[in-house]
């Protein structure tokens, strides 16, 4: 929050949890560990522990498949943000229970965060003192859960931990340095890209400076394949509160209008930035981020210069 009063309505907010909380409407089953907002529930957390030889993959995950009921309303659908499996080295999470059927997925350190964490660090400890505060869990509130619809479902989508860490990374180094900077975002197959280029899009355009002044004008998402183009378009959007601040160029046309407008976010190809090079006019006095996809094939040869001199 910048304003004054929205700094002071955002203080008023009660984040608490309870322990061993009794969910069941008939029964005696406990869920070990719940968070709250001005006491609506936000995640349920089994715990689990190594040493007394359970985890949080097996005997946690097992819990909500097999032993709590999607009926019941704490675990209804959309009730929560997501349910959490969690012990001293692993952390699991879904957003929907559904039996034997449910889907959890790691929210772990990478590999690389993890060599780096010193030894005193369990692995997952270091993942509850980034995600379960008070100004982590807004962020996710406000910026990262959304329910989407595809073919005709419902679906709640929330970060991994990798996808979190990464736009809010790149957000505190886009608050604290200039415009100008390059930084390299390493994703592999199946870790979530376009959805981090949507957050992350987001994330840049909303972020002030201490005058109140936009960051930046506008974002680029730039891909370099059409099939790519036409992803990310459709992720980006389904995650729009606005549909007025994304633009999507089809054409070399397209894209020097949305620029000349100051569309919020603009999505192209690198291709058609080659063709408005003489006509994009003076822009020396706007600030831009530019998210490039696939940057070790599309950092290089005539297409990107025209990118740079725009």
């Amino acid at each position: 929050p910048t304003l004054p009063v929205t700094k002071e309505e955002y203080n008023h907010n009660i984040f608490g949890y309870a322990r061993e909380v009794y969910y069941q409407q008939k029964g005696q089953n406990r869920i070990d560990f719940v968070i709250f907002l001005n006491g609506f529930p936000l995640v349920t957390i089994e715990l689990k522990n190594n040493f007394t030889g359970t985890s949080a993959e097996k005997e946690g995950v097992e819990q909500y498949c097999k032993n709590r009921d999607p009926k019941e309303p704490l675990l209804n659908f959309k009730r929560c943000l997501a349910h959490f499996a969690a012990d001293e080295n692993h952390i699991k999470f879904c957003t929907e229970l559904a039996g034997e059927e449910t889907n959890f997925m790691p929210f772990d350190h990478c590999y690389s965060a993890l060599a780096a964490l010193p030894e005193s660090i369990l692995p997952s400890e270091d993942i509850w003192q980034k995600i379960f505060t008070k100004k982590s869990i807004s962020a996710l509130i406000e910026k990262y859960s959304q329910i989407t619809i595809k073919n005709g479902e419902e679906r709640l989508i929330f970060p991994r931990f990798h996808q979190f860490e990464c736009v809010e990374l790149l957000a505190q180094d886009a608050n604290q340095n200039a415009p100008g900077i390059r930084r390299l975002i390493e994703h592999s197959a199946g870790s979530g890209k376009s959805n981090t280029i949507a957050w992350l899009s987001y994330t840049l355009i909303t972020l002030r400076d201490s005058h109140g002044n936009q960051k930046f004008d506008s974002v680029f998402v730039i891909t370099d394949r059409r099939n790519l183009d036409k992803q990310i378009t459709n992720t980006v959007k389904q995650f729009s509160r606005e549909d007025s601040m994304v633009g999507h160029a089809n054409k070399s046309s397209d894209l020097l209008k949305l620029i000349q407008n100051s569309k919020r976010i603009i999505i192209t190809t690198i291709q058609k930035f080659q063709y408005i090079l003489e006509c994009a006019g003076d822009m020396s006095d706007k600030r831009f981020a530019v998210i490039i996809d696939e940057a070790h094939s599309s950092q290089s040869g005539t297409m990107a210069d025209s990118i740079k001199q725009i």
